[in-house]
């Protein structure tokens, strides 16, 4: 499925960018599965995930959900780049 095919770049694209500075902020990356264990499964109920793989920038307490359909390495950060 989505989540096979999306995990090796988002892995490169974790690997890439945690840590870099986007606009004076520290860019935070984190790979979650939400059916690993219950507190997991209480994190995607939290955000509304409905579907896998759910990519979420939080900032300043506010959530967004990536609607785009380029999920390489550089379509998240060029995505990450227009929330920040």
């Amino acid at each position: 499925g989505y989540c096979k095919q999306t995990k090796p770049g988002f892995i490169k694209f974790m690997r890439q960018n945690n840590g870099i500075k986007i606009q004076g902020r520290t860019l935070s990356i984190d790979m979650i599965d939400c059916e690993k264990n219950e507190e997991n499964s209480k994190l995607a109920k939290r955000f509304g995930v409905q579907g896998y793989p759910t990519f979420i920038l939080s900032k300043d307490g506010k959530h967004t959900v990536y609607k785009g359909s380029d999920r390489t390495p550089e379509g998240l950060l060029k995505w990450v780049r227009t929330q920040v």
